[in-house]
C-alpha cells in the first residue's frame, strides 16, 4: 500500500509539473496578435473586366459656379456591358476610412440629373464616359458632400443587377466641397490612442490612434509619432501614413513604412508597434499632426510591468511548494 501511494503521488506530481511547464511555455511564446489591416477599395477586373477612373476624386465648388466631372469606363472583357448609374451618399465607417453607402443622395446641385443617369453601353475593348454637371447657386452654404457613383452592370443588356460587387471597380467616390473660402481651416485631433494603460514588459507595444476631423471639410492627416521612455530616451519613431479624414468623421492612423529597393516608390502602411527586449515603467506615445498653419502634438502614457516575470515567479513558488510537500509526504511514508 505504501509503495502504491508513493507511485500515485509521483504520477500526480509529474502531471502537475508537466502542466506548469506547458503554462510557462505558453506565456513566453504566445505571439502578439496583430490586427489585420482593413481592405481598401481598389479597382478590379473580376466583374466583367470593368474598370472605372478615377476611383476617388475631390471637387471644390464655389457658390454661383458651374463645373463638370468626368468618369471614364473601360470594358476589357469580351462581352458588352450595360451600366446603369446611381448616385448615393456615403459616410466613413469611423475607423478604416471605408465608405458606408446610403440608399440615396442629398446633393442638391446636379444640373439635369435625370439625363446624366441614363444607362451607358460599353462594347468589349471600348471606353465610355459619364459626365456629371454641377450648378451651385450663389446662396449655397458651406458643406461637404461625400458621394458614390454606383454602376450596376448587366451583360448584353440582360438587366441583371450586380450592385453587390461594389468593393471592386463598379463604383467611383466623389467628395464635393461647396465653399466660398479659398483656404479652409483644418482641425484634426487624436480622439483615442488605442492602447491599454498597462502592457507586459516582454511583449510588443501597439498603438492604434484614432484621429478626428473637427471641421466640415476633408483634411489629410500627416505628421510623425514617437515612443519615449520615462528617462526621455526615444525608443521608436514613426512617420504617419497620409490618410484623408472626411469632415466631422474619424479614422485610425497608420505608420508609414518606406519601401525596400525594387519594391516600388510608394510608402507602405503598417501599424505603430515597438518590440522591446525589456521595457519597464511609464512610456509616452506622442503624435504630432501637421497642418498648413503649424503642428499640434498629442500624447498618452502607458505603463510597462513584467507581468510574465511575475507569473513565472508565482509558478516557481507553486512548484517549490509542491516539491516541498511531495518530499515531506514521501519522507513520512517511508517511516
Amino acid at each position: 500500500m505504501k509503495n502504491r501511494a508513493q507511485h500515485n503521488t509521483r504520477l500526480l506530481t509529474q502531471a502537475v509539473f508537466a502542466m506548469v511547464l506547458l503554462a510557462v511555455f505558453a506565456i513566453f511564446t504566445l505571439p502578439t496578435w496583430a490586427q489585420t489591416q482593413p481592405a481598401q477599395l481598389t479597382q478590379s477586373s473580376a466583374l466583367y473586366n470593368l474598370s472605372i477612373t478615377p476611383p476617388t476624386a475631390y471637387l471644390k465648388l464655389k457658390p454661383g459656379s458651374k463645373a463638370n466631372h468626368t468618369i471614364s469606363l473601360t470594358n476589357s472583357g469580351s462581352r458588352a456591358l450595360t451600366l446603369t448609374p446611381k448616385i448615393v451618399d456615403f459616410e466613413a465607417d469611423g475607423r478604416t476610412g471605408l465608405p458606408v453607402l446610403k440608399e440615396s443622395h442629398t446633393f442638391p446641385y446636379f444640373a439635369m440629373a435625370a439625363d446624366q443617369l441614363r444607362p451607358v453601353v460599353v462594347e468589349p475593348g471600348q471606353n465610355a464616359q459619364m459626365v456629371l454637371a454641377f450648378e451651385v447657386p450663389a446662396t449655397a452654404p458651406d458643406k461637404e458632400y461625400p458621394l458614390t457613383v454606383v454602376f450596376e452592370s448587366s451583360p448584353d443588356g440582360a438587366g441583371t443587377g450586380v450592385g453587390a460587387a461594389l468593393a471592386g471597380a463598379t463604383a467611383s467616390n466623389l467628395i464635393v466641397l461647396v465653399s466660398s473660402k479659398d483656404e479652409l481651416e483644418n482641425r484634426l485631433v487624436i480622439e483615442d490612442f488605442g492602447a491599454p494603460l498597462l502592457v507586459d514588459s516582454f511583449r510588443n507595444v501597439n498603438f492604434r490612434p484614432l484621429v478626428k476631423n473637427e471641421r466640415f471639410s476633408a483634411a489629410v492627416a500627416s505628421g510623425s509619432a514617437k515612443l519615449t521612455s520615462w528617462t526621455g530616451e526615444t525608443l521608436a519613431e514613426f512617420p504617419i501614413y497620409p490618410e484623408v479624414v472626411l469632415g466631422f468623421s474619424s479614422r485610425e492612423l497608420r505608420a508609414q513604412l518606406d519601401p525596400r529597393p525594387g519594391e516600388g516608390e510608394l510608402p507602405i502602411p503598417t501599424e505603430f508597434a515597438y518590440d522591446p527586449v525589456f521595457l519597464l515603467g511609464p512610456v509616452k506615445f506622442s503624435v504630432t499632426l501637421t497642418n498648413p498653419s503649424g503642428s499640434e502634438t498629442f500624447s498618452a502614457t502607458t505603463f510597462a510591468l513584467p507581468f510574465s516575470l511575475f507569473v513565472a515567479i508565482c509558478i516557481g513558488i507553486v512548484i517549490g511548494i509542491g516539491y516541498w510537500y511531495k518530499t515531506k509526504r514521501d519522507s513520512r511514508l517511508t517511516f
